[in-house]
């Protein structure tokens, strides 16, 4: 009985699923893959391909396609650099990046509203760009913001290494520790800027860049023909209807409060 039990034992912890090395039912279960897999960032520009999914534009002009949210901007890059999707919605500046430092080729489909700001907390007291000095700034690499940054900051004559630069990449995350005064500043996308500003925290500096939605170039155009029809429609949707009317999608799918509604203001 002993031994019994002690092989039992050993079979469970080295063979879980048997002997087979996997589990059955997994391996009679074919994974179905898309021929489009988009990564969609949580912030403003992604709108048009959510509403393109949850209105079912996507289905009825029958586009064969995943949509892949990604709290992370980088993330979602490094996914389409990987091979990982073959479309993404992504930063300017980070396009540049993924074609000369990760040797990633693309097409530009489309370009999308990318408004973004340097906020500052309210219990941080700063009011312009020349009291950041020692204090904690959030941004993300690689990015149109980073770069900026230190336009703005050679702009004032302030050193670069006076100000504690710290790297977090999901807007919600910078907005939450903002909110809790964890930071002095942080850059942010919309609805994030909007929130904040409803919240009583102050804009140093506002800027807007189009984002850029890119394909790989193993895509033709057959493949993206009803992609694109869907996306026009999308568009005519938030042009007739105006952003906020999308107010619970935006907050749902960003995770965060829907009170940016007043303070809202994007044209796409």
């Amino acid at each position: 009985m002993a031994v019994g039990l002690l092989a039992y034992i050993c079979i469970d912890i080295f063979f879980p699923n048997g002997f087979g090395g996997e589990d059955e039912a997994q391996q009679n279960v074919a994974v179905r893959k898309t021929e489009l897999n988009i990564g969609a960032p949580n912030n403003i520009s992604s709108l048009p391909i959510w509403i393109a999914q949850e209105d079912s534009i996507f289905d009825s002009l029958r586009v064969d396609i995943t949509v892949k949210d990604f709290t992370d901007p980088l993330e979602c890059d490094v996914a389409f650099a990987e091979g990982k999707t073959n479309m993404s919605i992504t930063d300017p500046k980070r396009a540049e990046w993924l074609k000369t430092t990760k040797q990633k080729n693309y097409t530009e489909q489309h370009s999308l509203p990318m408004p973004y700001a340097l906020v500052a907390c309210h219990n941080a007291r700063i009011s312009s760009l020349q009291q950041l000095k020692d204090k904690l700034v959030a941004h993300t690499r690689h990015s149109a913001f980073s770069n900026s940054f230190g336009h703005c900051l050679d702009s004032i004559h302030l050193s670069r290494d006076s100000v504690y630069m710290v790297q977090i990449n999901n807007p919600g995350v910078a907005m939450l520790m903002l909110h809790n005064a964890e930071l002095d500043a942080a850059y942010l996308t919309e609805p994030y800027i909007a929130l904040a500003k409803a919240m009583g925290h102050n804009i140093l500096y506002k800027n807007h860049e189009q984002a850029l939605l890119i394909a790989s170039p193993e895509l033709s155009e057959a493949q993206l023909k009803n992609f694109n029809k869907a996306y026009e429609e999308a568009l005519k949707r938030i042009r007739k209807n105006g952003v906020l009317y999308y107010k619970d999608l935006i907050a749902r799918r960003c995770k965060c409060s829907p009170q940016f509604e007043k303070e809202l203001k994007v044209k796409f």
